[in-house]
C-alpha cells in the first residue's frame, strides 16, 4: 500500500507512515471494506457512478468540438480533390470528437457505460453541427456576394437547414465532371452524420466499458497489455481454471509461433496506488494474412475483468513461479 501524503510503500504491519508519520489505519480499513465488495463479485462492475464535476468537462468539450469542426469545413472546401478525400476527413473528424470525448469522461471519472454512450451521442450530435454552420459560414461567404455572420447562422437551425436544402439543390463540386446533387448529396451527408455520431457514441462506450476503476483510490487502473501469450488445447478447461486461479497450467502451455492462427492471450489491469485491486481479461486471438503477407489480428474476450490475487498475477508476469502440481498416489 502506497501513503496518500509522501507516495511511499508502507507494510502491512506498520500502522505508520515511516516518512510522514500518517495514520494509515482508515485507508487500510476503506482498502479492505472496497476489496471485501469486490471479492463478492467474481468479475469487475463499474459502479454507475457520475462524478458531479463532469458538468466540468462539457464546455470544454463544447470548445475541442467546435475547433476540430472549424478545422474539417475548411479543409473540405479548400482541400483540394475534396471529392475523393471526403471521406478520409469525415472519419479523421469523427475519431477526433470520439477521443476528446472518451478522455473528458475518463478524465471526470464517469463510471457508467450507458450515460457514456448517450454523452458521446450528444457530444457527435453537437460536433456535427458545429461543422454545418462553419461550413455554411465558409461556404457562403466565400461564392456569395452577400455575407453571412457566424453567430446569426450558429443560433438558427433553421436557417442552417435552409442553406442545406439550397446547396443540395445546386452542389457545391464536381467528381469527372459530375456535380452531386439532390438525393445522391443528401446520402453522402447521411453516412457523414452516422460516422460522425456513431464513432463519438462509440469510443465514448468503449473507453469507459473496458476500463477499471479503483473505487478506494478514486482512479483508473493501469492496463498491462499481453502479459502471457500461448496455445491450449481446451478452451473450456483454460477458463475453469483461470477462474478458479489456477495457474498450474503453465507449466505445460505452448508458446506461440510466429505463424500461429489462433492463440490465447491474457491482459491484466492494476490499480498501482492501493496495490490492493488486480483483474484479468483472457482473449482468444486469430491472425490472418493478406496476399502480400500484411498481418491483421481480431480477438474474442473469453473472460473479462475476472478479480485475481496478486499472487496471480505475479505469478502469470513471471514475477513469481506458479505452483508445481502435485501428483497424487493412489
Amino acid at each position: 500500500m502506497l501513503c496518500e501524503k509522501c507516495g511511499i510503500s508502507i507494510s502491512e504491519n506498520e500502522t505508520f507512515c515511516a516518512k510522514c508519520e500518517k495514520n494509515m489505519q482508515a485507508r487500510r480499513n476503506k482498502l479492505s471494506a472496497a476489496n471485501r465488495s469486490a471479492d463478492s463479485r467474481q468479475f469487475y462492475a463499474h459502479s454507475g457512478k457520475i462524478a458531479p464535476q463532469l458538468v466540468l468537462g462539457v464546455p470544454i468539450l463544447l470548445i475541442i468540438s467546435t475547433l476540430l469542426a472549424f478545422a474539417y469545413a475548411y479543409s473540405v472546401i479548400y482541400i483540394p480533390f475534396v471529392g475523393y478525400l471526403s471521406f478520409l476527413l469525415t472519419l479523421g473528424f469523427a475519431l477526433g470528437v470520439g477521443f476528446c470525448t472518451a478522455i473528458v469522461l475518463q478524465f471526470f471519472k464517469t463510471r457508467n457505460s450507458l450515460f457514456a454512450f448517450c454523452f458521446g451521442l450528444g457530444a457527435g450530435i453537437f460536433a456535427l453541427y458545429a461543422a454545418w454552420v462553419t461550413f455554411e459560414y465558409v461556404l457562403l461567404n466565400r461564392y456569395s456576394s452577400e455575407g453571412v455572420e457566424l453567430w446569426r447562422l450558429a443560433f438558427n437551425p433553421p436557417g442552417v437547414w435552409r442553406v442545406a436544402c439550397l446547396v443540395a439543390e445546386k452542389g457545391w463540386y464536381s467528381i469527372r465532371n459530375t456535380t452531386p446533387t439532390g438525393a445522391v448529396l443528401w446520402s453522402f451527408w447521411g453516412v457523414e452524420a452516422c460516422v460522425v455520431v456513431g464513432i463519438s457514441a462509440y469510443m465514448s462506450h468503449s473507453f469507459i466499458k473496458d476500463s477499471v476503476f479503483c473505487e478506494a483510490c478514486k482512479g483508473w487502473t493501469e492496463d498491462h497489455k499481453n502479459k502471457l501469450t500461448f496455445e491450449f488445447a481446451d478452451e473450456s478447461e483454460l477458463k475453469e481454471k483461470l477462474t478458479n486461479q489456477d495457474l498450474s497450467f503453465l507449466e505445460n502451455i505452448i508458446k506461440v509461433k510466429r505463424t500461429q492462427e489462433s492463440f490465447y492471450r491474457i491482459d491484466c489491469s492494476v490499480c498501482s496506488t492501493c496495490d490492493n485491486l488486480y483483474t484479468l481479461s483472457l482473449l482468444r486471438v486469430n491472425r490472418t494474412w493478406d496476399k502480400e503477407g500484411k498481418e491483421t489480428e481480431k480477438t474474442k474476450a473469453i473472460l473479462k475483468n475476472l478479480f485475481i490475487s496478486k499472487e496471480t498475477f505475479e505469478q502469470l508476469t513471471g514475477k513469481k513461479k506458479a505452483p508445481k502440481v502435485e501428483e497424487t498416489v493412489e
